[in-house]
């Protein structure tokens, strides 16, 4: 005789009744809990500086991944994010500014020095290019800025 299959419902309501199971899963979602909190403080202790750096500079942000997360536009943060890239920091941590950075006033700003530094950056470490994400974030903003330049150029 085959096995009656459980539903999902019927599956949940089996893992709670189970005293057992229940203290299995709290015990997990206590570590994972626990991980995370780690994870962020040591997060939040890198980002200080640039944080401060922000704040100092009236760039509101508790992390710099709050600037990926806001449609508000922050040309005063971009000088200071580009400061903090080229300093040494965490791959975490390089993404989240690599990301804050992939925007349109970036190029305004810091005009074409920007990418002739991660240029440099790349070849002189060959071993540790730039970061993927990082890169590929300002090279496709760099090339869409350049094909709208290119689009108006030549109509």
């Amino acid at each position: 005789m085959k096995k009656k299959r459980l539903t999902f419902a019927e599956y949940l309501a089996a893992e709670e009744a189970d005293p057992e199971r229940r203290a299995q899963r709290r015990a997990r979602e206590e570590a994972d809990r626990q991980w995370l909190a780690i994870r962020m403080a040591e997060v939040r202790r890198e980002e200080a500086p640039i944080v401060a750096d922000l704040q100092t500079n009236g760039v509101s942000v508790s992390q710099v991944s709050d600037l990926v997360n806001t449609a508000e536009p922050y040309p005063d943060a971009i000088p200071i994010l580009w400061k903090h890239f080229l300093l040494s920091y965490s791959d975490r941590t390089k993404e989240s500014i690599g990301r804050a950075l992939a925007v349109r006033e970036k190029r305004a700003i810091l005009g074409r020095t920007s990418w002739r530094s991660i240029e440099a950056i790349d070849t002189a470490n060959p071993q540790k290019r730039v970061w993927p994400s990082h890169s590929t974030c300002l090279q496709r903003r760099i090339a869409s800025t350049r094909l709208s330049s290119l689009q108006e150029t030549n109509p």
